[in-house]
């Protein structure tokens, strides 16, 4: 029954995780002003236009940031909760379905920048002088949230230690809130 249950939430989280990636990622281009003439950015854009460019009509871009792709980020994990609790037979309320929904969205976000992030740092010591689009859009919104801890944290020689707390303070934000959101939307039953 443990198999059944445990390939039950891989095949959920698949299915959900990828729709949210594509979103997560939009967000964060357009918040953190990627460059639209770059290949695979543009790619992007257009790939997600048709979603995005009926919600800006209706929930208003801020400072850059598209609240209406956030918002749609948020439903899709209310949604991933809702399907897991019918898939496993829980009761839960209108309000644990809400929480555990903005905790599962959340969790998906702090471990998605944590791969990009891991990813970023990878390629950027292997292949440190590369020009690839690839590594230019993944660097687009890795170095915006490095960039912070860069100031504090100088390299040390070629050795950039600020991208390793950048990952450290992902884990711990998925272990002191999107972890507990998750546990009490869960926990509260109807």
């Amino acid at each position: 029954m443990y198999a059944l249950t445990s390939a039950s939430t891989l095949i959920l989280s698949f299915l959900f995780g990828i729709p949210m990636l594509i979103v997560l990622t939009r967000i964060l281009l357009q918040g953190f002003r990627a460059p639209f003439y770059h290949p695979v950015s543009q790619s992007w854009f257009k790939l997600t236009n048709p979603f995005f460019m009926p919600l800006q009509k209706v929930v208003p871009v801020v400072r850059g940031w598209h609240v209406g792709g956030i918002v749609l980020l948020l439903l899709l994990g209310i949604l991933h909760a809702y399907t897991l609790s019918i898939v496993f037979g829980a009761s839960l309320g209108a309000t644990g379905i809400l929480v555990a929904g903005v905790g599962m969205a959340l969790d998906f976000a702090l471990m998605s920048l944590f791969w990009l992030i891991l990813v970023y740092v990878i390629v950027s010591w292997v292949a440190a002088d590369s020009r690839s689009p690839m590594k230019e859009f993944v660097g687009f919104i890795a170095r915006p949230i490095c960039a912070p801890f860069r100031r504090l944290i100088p390299p040390i020689g070629m050795l950039d230690l600020s991208s390793m707390v950048v990952l450290l303070c992902l884990q711990l934000a998925r272990i002191l809130a999107s972890g507990p959101l998750i546990a009490w939307g869960f926990g509260l039953r109807a």
